[in-house]
């Protein structure tokens, strides 16, 4: 009856995921599979604990805390964070900054990562530099979605609009945030760009240094998403000291962030004015990012520059995933991690240079390396890039990117790819690992073969590998997998392939062939006129392989489109062919 009130006694839909949406379900569990099946070497990405997931998952995930916690929990100690009667008791005499009640909680798990956060990038645990600062010297941060968020909270905080800022070059390896005209960094202020000699393969501080003096910029922001060296930050410190009036300088360390804290990549915390990074790459976090600063002039801003002026609530689920994530990082097992990461990356390079393939930069003394495709010789005189390259190693098994390199013009068509081992180094891979492997991505490279493909009344390159080293790959790919990696095996009942199995009548196999290009990819492999084929009717053929060879005869019937309008095609073949 309409105005009628429901009987049930509540509204918290406890339904199991599965039951209450399969469909995400199911594609969740591919994706699980995925990452167990192929061997992840995206630089920017890394196997979250399964303690962080579920701090992720947890209740903080209902809350809104628009604001920052109680001032006096900030710089506490870890064991007063933790003393609930004392911390309540404040609480309730007191309150808090937040503009929502009920957080305070949300306080103590925000102050304990802020805590932790300053302890791991104090520059006295492990100093690379002639720094010593105390972790209470170190105002942080916690709050940014993104490592973007956080570099543009940092602009908005010490910038004015049209300010000019010094940053990497992108295809010199820098990042959109550093200044990239795609980036909202490169249309609000003006952007000049260094980037790296190419005699050296490392950043010429030379020229950033006469840039400075001609340019006189507001900012110097340093870091790199794809360069593989350490960054000398001392000078940089010193060009911004310089200059008539003096600079910021901004440290990104957003990939090397892992190796910071291990004491193996220069700390910039304390010759910077502000340090950012992600926490989900070599920190092996959740998605997120950080601010650190020992000025508190320059933290106050930060501050307001976050909320309100970026960003709405903190994420509190994410920012109780940092809290473990920087009590995992304090483990001398986490230092041992990080240092297996670089001796991996560098056996890699090692093995993959002595294939005869560049490696862009010179080499590696972080968790990444390029490799510089183009330079591998091609029959039909079309250079290979880093697109095609990526998406075949991709399908052997291997997941990379396409990226510039000094050079490049276009982002889409790179002559790069890069190549990271955070992923692989968690699951157990070693650097005697890391020559097999080298050995494997150097065949797929190697054994791709590029030809031209017109595309919208332009050239574009595309690349092909015989079927049979794609599948040499992918089973030493495999096998490398079965016998080094650690890691969830698939339980029972999860996909096995992207495509079911194909079903078998009469001793034939019936596969199904949809797509938009199903058509023309039967028109071209067999000798009948696929094209005339309508809907319901059905033909005899000759299935050809790549050297035109007679592989046997073929039935297809042509279905009806489904309703994204997608041709359909059931293919009967010999089992045994």
């Amino acid at each position: 009856m309409q105005g009628q009130v429901s009987e049930r006694t509540g509204f918290l839909f406890e339904e199991a995921w599965s039951d209450v949406d399969p469909e995400s379900a199911r594609i969740t569990a591919f994706e699980e599979a995925r990452q167990v099946n192929k061997l992840i070497m995206i630089a920017s990405e890394s196997v979250a604990p399964p303690a962080v997931r579920a701090a992720l998952s947890s209740v903080f995930t209902d809350l809104y805390a628009e604001g920052y916690p109680a001032a006096h929990t900030t710089h506490e100690s870890e064991a007063l964070i933790g003393d609930i009667p004392y911390q309540i008791a404040y609480h309730e005499r007191y309150s808090d900054r937040r503009y929502y009640k009920g957080t305070e909680f949300a306080d103590l798990i925000e102050a304990l990562a802020q805590n932790r956060l300053r302890q791991l990038f104090a520059p006295n645990r492990y100093s690379r530099n002639a720094v010593q600062i105390g972790p209470d010297e170190i105002q942080a941060n916690v709050q940014p979605w993104s490592g973007a968020n956080a570099n543009t909270a940092v602009y908005l905080a010490l910038l004015q609009p049209g300010d000019t800022i010094l940053g990497l070059n992108l295809s010199h390896g820098g990042h959109l945030s550093h200044g990239s005209p795609a980036n909202l960094s490169g249309k609000i202020y003006n952007v000049i760009s260094y980037g790296v000699s190419p005699e050296t393969g490392r950043i010429d501080y030379d020229q950033v240094e006469q840039l400075a003096h001609e340019h006189n910029p507001r900012m110097i922001v340093s870091g790199a998403s794809a360069y593989p060296w350490d960054i000398d930050f001392a000078r940089l410190r010193k060009i911004c000291d310089s200059l008539p009036r003096r600079a910021y300088l901004l440290a990104d360390v957003s990939h090397p962030a892992g190796l910071v804290v291990a004491g193996l990549f220069s700390n910039p915390v304390g010759i910077a004015d502000v340090t950012t990074f992600t926490t989900h790459k070599t920190l092996i976090g959740p998605r997120a990012a950080a601010i650190l600063t020992t000025n508190e002039s320059i933290a106050r801003r930060i501050d307001r520059a976050v909320f309100p002026g970026l960003q709405g609530g903190p994420h509190v689920n994410t920012i109780a995933a940092l809290a473990v994530a920087f009590k995992i990082a304090q483990q001398t097992e986490f230092d041992e991690l990080q240092k297996t990461i670089v001796a991996n990356a560098q056996a890699l390079a090692e093995t993959l240079a002595r294939r005869g393939l560049t490696i862009a930069y010179g080499g590696t003394e972080t968790h990444l390396l390029l490799v510089d495709v183009r330079t591998i010789p091609q029959k039909s005189g079309v250079p290979l890039n880093g697109d095609v390259a990526a998406r075949i190693l991709d399908l052997a098994g291997v997941v990379c990117n396409k990226n510039t390199i000094a050079g490049d013009t276009s982002a889409n068509f790179p002559s790069g790819i890069r190549l990271g081992t955070p992923w692989i180094t968690q699951r157990g891979l070693t650097p005697d690992d890391m020559r097999t492997l080298g050995g494997i991505i150097a065949d797929v490279l190697l054994a791709i073969e590029t030809y031209p493909h017109i595309e919208r009344n332009e050239v574009a390159a595309r690349g092909k590998i015989a079927p049979e080293a794609l599948k040499q790959a992918q089973a030493a790919i495999a096998d490398l997998i079965r016998r080094r990696t650690v890691g969830p095996p698939e339980p029972a009942g999860w996909p096995e392939k992207y495509c079911p199995p194909p079903e078998q009548i009469e001793g034939r196999k019936l596969i199904e062939i949809a797509g938009r290009r199903a058509r023309a990819f039967l028109d071209e492999a067999t000798s009948g006129n696929v094209w005339a084929l309508d809907a319901g009717q059905a033909i005899s053929v000759s299935l050809f392989d790549g050297a035109g060879r007679d592989l046997g005869t073929l039935g297809i019937l042509r279905r009806s489109a489904d309703e994204f309008g997608m041709d359909h095609f059931v293919v009967a073949s010999d089992a045994g062919r």
